[in-house]
């Protein structure tokens, strides 16, 4: 089943991309975009913003993150840490590159209505550690087979979970996709 239709999504998805634009052209890293800090505007649920009801990070600032993880941190973060980058996992490092896989990840969750790795038989602390682990390892979180997306939504989506950075699409770039190419 579909939580939001693919056009739907593609619709926000633009939105989206407009707002990280904005910001990664100022050297901000949003960090934690995911469909509880987008925000619908009008009762016609065209128009979203995207919010943070933490904070966002001004990377010139904050561009390394502590290495000192330890279990107990891990365990609280759970959830959010599906959403995490490799290279957030794997080198303590944020990017506006990162925020591209946080994008991609959101995709998942607006398609689906489930966040990307999600098992609703499994839900402990020693899962997303694993999870953790697979996308240290090169995993990329499944792109949904049963919705019958289109071939530019695949597309986008390998484009947002490419396991190198230096190999993802800048937000500026994913304007010009198909997938949200109007």
């Amino acid at each position: 089943y579909s939580f939001f239709q693919e056009f739907l999504v593609k619709h926000y998805v633009r939105q989206l991309l407009s707002a990280l634009s904005r910001l990664h052209e100022k050297e901000i890293i949003h960090r934690d975009i995911c469909n509880v800090n987008i925000f619908l505007t009008d009762s016609t649920k065209q128009s979203i913003k995207l919010g943070d009801v933490n904070f966002v990070y001004d990377f010139k600032f904050m561009k390394k993150q502590s290495s000192s993880m330890d279990m107990e941190t891990v365990f609280n973060m759970r959830e959010s840490t599906i959403f995490y980058a490799p290279e957030t996992i794997t080198q303590y490092e944020t990017t506006v590159k990162s925020d591209i896989w946080l994008l991609g990840c959101t995709i998942i969750h607006m398609l689906t209505g489930r966040i990307p790795w999600s098992n609703p038989t499994i839900v402990s602390n020693v899962y997303y550690l694993k999870i953790h682990k697979w996308i240290a390892d090169g995993g990329q979180p499944p792109i949904p087979t049963d919705l019958s997306l289109s071939n530019e939504c695949i597309n986008f989506l390998e484009q947002c979970f490419q396991y190198d950075p230096n190999r993802r699409p800048s937000s500026q770039e994913l304007l010009d996709h198909p997938f949200v190419k109007e």
